[in-house]
């Protein structure tokens, strides 16, 4: 019996390299994105990637409660449990958090935060029949700015700082009912999200590398993964920021 994965910004970036190796590794999957052509294109290469697999794509807004709730009953109908959930939809904004329009902020909130929340809230029934059913596990994407607060990203660090609480305390809420939550800090990664930054070369990842992270995780069972560069700086700051602070300036 194939294993379920739900992801959601499905339709590009880690999402999307994440459904292809999903697809590769035989899982069925639940695709989500708000652009409807991307997702029908996406199915369609993913059926050509595992012509035995089962793949369906649902169009939502995970900002909106209602495109989420309304989501959740479709996946409901359609499988008789959920394996994993992906909460990889994200927004992101580079600039003065001066010059950032509230609207803009809005969106960041609603999509990064209140988007992970009610995605994993409103498939939590699904996914504890996955417990009895191969088992179940939730992987969110944060980022490094959700360990560290970089300028010209104040909403944005805000909003994966939240990310990594949420995870944290999802973690040991479910524990006991054997439902998996892990989170994942990619350092800088190409993908159209990351247009403004100005991250070295070296330190940028390609969303394929942080797909193949994302199943580590479900196959595994660690709660954090960071990228091993910052992984040695969280332990550095703890000594001297001033010195990380510097380290920073030059990679980012």
């Amino acid at each position: 019996m194939q294993k379920v994965a739900v992801i959601t910004g499905a339709s590009s970036g880690i999402g999307k390299a994440t459904a292809e190796l999903f697809a590769t590794r035989g899982f069925s999957l639940a695709v989500i994105a708000r652009r409807e052509s991307l997702l029908t294109s996406l199915v369609a290469s993913l059926q050509q990637m595992s012509p035995g697999g089962k793949f369906i794509p649902y169009v939502a807004d995970v900002s909106s409660w209602e495109s989420v709730e309304a989501m959740a009953k479709k996946i409901e109908a359609d499988w008789p449990a959920v394996n994993v959930l992906v909460n990889n939809a994200g927004a992101f904004d580079y600039g003065p958090i001066e010059k950032i329009s509230p609207d803009k902020i809005d969106e960041l909130i609603h999509v990064n935060v209140r988007g992970v929340i009610a995605t994993t809230r409103s498939l939590l029934p699904s996914l504890k029949k996955g417990v009895t059913a191969g088992g179940a596990k939730i992987i969110n994407v944060s980022s490094i700015a959700g360990l560290w607060g970089f300028p010209n990203m104040a909403a944005y660090s805000a909003t994966k700082f939240a990310v990594a609480g949420f995870g944290s305390a999802l973690s040991r809420e479910l524990k006991p009912q054997n439902i998996g939550v892990s989170t994942i800090f990619p350092g800088p990664v190409n993908t159209k999200l990351a247009k403004g930054t100005r991250p070295q070369k070296k330190m940028v990842k390609i969303p394929e590398d942080v797909a193949l992270e994302i199943l580590a995780l479900v196959e595994g069972s660690r709660r954090r993964k960071i990228h091993p560069v910052f992984n040695a700086l969280s332990v550095m700051d703890q000594v001297s920021s001033e010195t990380v602070d510097k380290i920073l300036k030059k990679i980012l």
